[in-house]
């Protein structure tokens, strides 16, 4: 049985526009406290999680989930909304430039989703040089917990769409910072991380940030696959 954390960090989806400093100041600092705990103990090798932000101070509400150590199939996912300016300007600007290649959400032939269980199907697309990224619609969980059905539909819809493979809407650009596996030559600088990696199921892993500028979304996430 697959084991996951999930963790809400802070859910104000609505009506949190104009918080008032003090609680948000709390707010802020509470959320940017457990995220700074949680990459700490969890986020290994860190080598491959550097893309991710420092700190969260910026930027409200977020979502972190990710997968226990025994997992084989590793999930890492920092969703953030309604960041400040600044914030969202500089990792978008640092996604555009370490990304290797980017596309968007509809560019189906650019990558495919890491499907656990089908070994041979990731082998046939990791031979293609297709990019390996997540199922993004997981990230659900970080936005609908405690939340009505009706609000789930909405705030699903708005973020996450099943009309495209990654479970994303259109309006997303993935930036990849990085894709390394085994059936094709690590850089060195990647050798001595590949050997880290849990070694029963795992080929490789992948990296990078999605990007709504007009949802004022980012998305940080990796996966060891």
């Amino acid at each position: 049985m697959k084991k996951y954390i999930f963790i809400i960090i802070t859910l104000l989806l609505s009506g949190c526009s104009n918080p008032q400093p003090r609680f948000l100041k709390e707010l802020v600092k509470e959320q940017n406290n457990r995220f700074k705990e949680n990459r700490s103990k969890y986020f290994v090798p860190q080598e491959i999680f550097s893309h991710f932000p420092d700190n969260i101070m910026e930027s409200y509400p977020v979502g972190l989930t990710f997968s226990l150590k025994d997992n084989p199939y590793r999930y890492f996912y920092l969703m953030s909304f309604n960041n400040n300016e600044s914030f969202f300007k500089k990792n978008e600007k640092n996604a555009k430039r370490l990304a290797k290649k980017s596309f968007s959400t509809i560019d189906t032939t650019q990558y495919f989703v890491i499907q656990p269980n089908d070994f041979y199907y990731k082998i046939q697309n990791l031979l293609l040089n297709s990019v390996p990224i997540p199922d993004f619609r997981f990230g659900k969980h970080l936005i609908v917990e405690g939340v009505d059905s009706v609000a789930d539909s909405l705030a699903f819809n708005l973020y996450f769409s099943d009309n495209f493979p990654c479970g994303l809407t259109e309006d997303y650009e993935i930036y990849i910072i990085d894709t390394q596996n085994e059936y094709k030559t690590f850089s060195d600088e990647y050798k001595d991380v590949f050997a880290s990696l849990p070694r029963t199921k795992n080929t490789g892993f992948s990296r990078g940030i999605c990007v709504n500028r007009e949802k004022n979304v980012l998305i940080f996430w990796t996966i060891i696959f």
